[in-house]
């Protein structure tokens, strides 16, 4: 049987663990949030741009205006993915409500109880925060792997677009 220092130890140990997990969901959902900035900004340029093409009486041959379109496509995408990513959900912060520490402070609660009660909690809330950040994890690299497929789609469409004689 672990003593109290032992099991102070023990508390504080998964206590930790659990910060780390909450604070890689929250790296994670600033990382989802940067790259849907950027995937934003290159999408809504690609399609400005192909629009400006299709819509004017520009001397730019139509097929690059195509080309564009097959970049933004899998941008928005990749956005969609970041978004999902981002999704609010539980989430499990380190730490107890002021009612368990009332609980644990009354005369007839040992302290191994409240040490039992206290992992059982955490251990709870360290699956629901894991099973978010692979969640999350899952999200963004779809999110990066779309991203990182936007220019041979261009190129696919530049190449149909030429083998069509757009």
């Amino acid at each position: 049987m672990l003593d109290s220092s032992d099991l102070q130890f023990a508390c504080n140990d998964a206590r930790v663990r659990n910060a780390a997990i909450v604070d890689l969901i929250h790296q994670g959902d600033r990382h989802a949030l940067a790259l849907l900035q950027f995937y934003i900004a290159v999408a809504s340029a690609a399609i400005s741009a192909a629009a400006a093409i299709f819509f004017t009486t520009a001397l730019v041959p139509k097929i690059f205006g195509l080309t564009l379109v097959g970049i933004a496509i899998p941008l928005v995408a990749s956005a969609y993915c970041c978004f999902v990513s981002m999704w609010s959900a539980d989430i499990h912060f380190p730490g107890r409500s002021a009612d368990f520490w009332q609980w644990a402070m009354k005369p007839e609660v040992e302290t191994t109880a409240v040490y039992e009660a206290y992992l059982s909690r955490l251990l709870e809330g360290q699956a629901t925060n894991t099973a978010l950040n692979k969640r999350m994890s899952k999200w963004l690299d779809y999110a990066k792997r779309c991203g990182v497929l936007a220019p041979f789609v261009g190129l696919i469409a530049l190449f149909i677009g030429t083998a069509a004689r757009f």
